[in-house]
């Protein structure tokens, strides 16, 4: 019994957004500006630092290691370029936000349409990890 109170415990704690910090309402923005909300370009830019690294893991479409702005967003072979030519209106939807200071967690999942094989799919699960320690921003 005493670990069902302690999970309930803890997905209520984990759920909770009163208790946001401002990591994790920056992590919220990132999320809104990726999704397409409004001024997406200048929240994108002033939430990110000048130059980020993705590693998209394996098995994801277009998986691989992305350093900076241009190769995440604005060339011709960005990474969300490539990927808007295997899945269209991709949709991260964050749930639980874990602050650990330097470090923000975000755990969700994916909405989207696959172009192959024109599907609307929802529930790929997600992990994102944001590491603040030793960057401008």
């Amino acid at each position: 019994m005493s670990d069902v109170k302690n999970s309930m415990k803890m997905n209520d704690f984990l759920q909770h957004n009163e208790h946001d910090t401002p990591n994790t309402i920056l992590i919220r923005e990132l999320y809104d500006a990726l999704n397409g909300g409004a001024s997406t370009g200048e929240a994108l830019f002033r939430i990110l630092s000048d130059s980020p690294t993705w590693h998209v893991c394996p098995g994801t479409p277009e998986s691989g290691t992305y350093h900076g702005l241009y190769d995440i967003f604005l060339s011709e072979d960005s990474f969300y370029r490539r990927l808007a030519t295997v899945l269209i209106d991709l949709q991260g939807k964050p749930e639980v936000f874990i602050d650990g200071g330097d470090v923000v967690v975000a755990l969700g999942h994916y909405c989207f349409r696959d172009t192959n094989r024109w599907t609307d799919k929802e529930g790929q699960v997600f992990t994102h990890m944001e590491d603040y320690s030793g960057k401008t921003r």
